[in-house]
């Protein structure tokens, strides 16, 4: 299982928030919307209009905004900061 330092971006009407999580995979993230439900836990639509996605009765928007992969050495010191 590989772990990735994920950043999401929540848009709430005018106000925009970053919050950093870790998260586990198994395989490869190359989609957006897959790495945002697996981290939500709920199922996500894509909306065309602000092409960000949303949880059904929630109207925010969720974007991922960085991902990166972290390497198992530094998985330890990440953990206690997040």
């Amino acid at each position: 299982m590989k772990h990735y330092l994920i950043t999401i971006q929540t848009r709430d009407g005018e106000f925009e928030y970053l919050s950093k999580h870790l998260l586990g995979f198994e395989g490869d993230p190359t989609d957006d919307q897959w790495v945002l439900e697996d981290w939500f836990g709920e199922e996500l639509t894509y909306c065309d209009f602000s092409r960000g996605y949303q949880i059904e009765d929630d109207y925010r928007l969720y974007y991922l905004y960085h991902l990166k992969e972290v390497q198992p050495e530094h998985l330890s010191t990440l953990s206690q900061y997040l």
